[in-house]
């Protein structure tokens, strides 16, 4: 996930104007939208088990089963993963749209930014 660290970088550098700015964060958000292929989750995972292999380290497993307290059970059963792939694809599912999401709470206020788009782009031009 180095594009959020060139994102980074694209944001707090000197130079960065308003529209370069947006224009990082909407990549970051197509690459985000991107990777929630199976296809890109499969070359994330195999890259991650050649890595735990190359340093020794056993195979992904599920979490172990915890039972939730008496008082907060309503009596169904909980979802189980049948692999660890399953489940980590869940979690890495969750985290590309947790990321979307922040990147589009954050910067998606187009009424708030087109005066000051219009503004830059003004002052630019002139």
């Amino acid at each position: 996930f180095s594009i959020a660290e060139e994102v980074s970088k694209c944001l707090q550098a000197k130079d960065t104007s308003l529209q370069d700015g947006l224009s990082a964060v909407n990549l970051a958000s197509n690459f985000y939208e991107r990777q929630r292929s199976f296809e890109a989750f499969n070359l994330f995972y195999d890259g991650v088990i050649r890595v735990a292999e190359n340093l020794e380290i056993g195979q992904p497993l599920l979490p172990r089963y915890r039972r939730p307290p008496a008082r907060l059970d309503s009596g169904s059963r909980p979802h189980c993963f049948a692999t660890p792939k399953e489940y980590y694809r869940h979690l890495y599912l969750q985290a590309c749209d947790l990321l979307q999401n922040e990147l589009k709470e954050r910067f998606d206020q187009k009424e708030n930014l087109a005066p000051v788009l219009a503004l830059e782009s003004l002052l630019i031009k002139a």
